[in-house]
């Protein structure tokens, strides 16, 4: 996993840098692949409770956060509450394992982007965050799509290699 040091060089201040809050190590283990493969060259910082990452925000500039709804200490909800006083315009996409639509209700009025369901990480991670970051930030819808091999000439489609990292997850948990 990506250290949570963020280098202070050039070429690293242009990096996206992500910050992954999961208190689950698998979790953050499969994130942190799903975002490298899906943005090459990019850092990613994690962290095991609210506290650690609003302090982590409040240190670093981040492109965007993961942050899961049921964490140690402060909720992932009340975390992305105090992450948007510090960085307002910081994207949060929440992780969940609760459908319940008061939790995506919730988080979206804490100043969340997105809500997804742990259970489909590997199909809506990167589209959430598609959606949520600036065009500029954001790979190319077709370069995940182009990177799914088709087998025996039929429509079935593989999942590309940062889909097969976000599912991953799911099955280590």
């Amino acid at each position: 996993m990506a250290s949570a040091q963020v280098a202070h060089s050039q070429d690293e201040a242009k990096r996206d840098v992500f910050l992954v809050v999961d208190d689950s190590p698998d979790i953050r283990e499969s994130v942190d692949e799903c975002l490298s493969l899906a943005f090459p060259g990019c850092i990613v910082m994690s962290a095991g409770s609210g506290e650690g990452a609003v302090k982590l925000v409040e240190e670093e500039k981040v492109t965007a956060v993961i942050l899961d709804i049921g964490l140690p200490g402060i909720s992932g909800i009340e975390a992305a509450r105090r992450i948007k006083v510090v960085a307002p315009n910081v994207p949060i996409i929440m992780l969940s394992i609760h459908e319940e639509d008061e939790y995506v209700r919730e988080s979206m009025s804490a100043g969340a982007s997105g809500y997804v369901m742990k259970t489909r990480m590997g199909k809506d991670l990167l589209k959430a965050l598609r959606a949520a970051l600036p065009e500029a930030k954001t790979p190319p819808a077709d370069s995940i799509e182009a990177a799914r091999p088709r087998t025996g000439g039929q429509d079935e489609v593989e999942p590309s290699p940062p889909d097969r990292a976000c599912r991953g997850a799911v099955g280590r948990r």
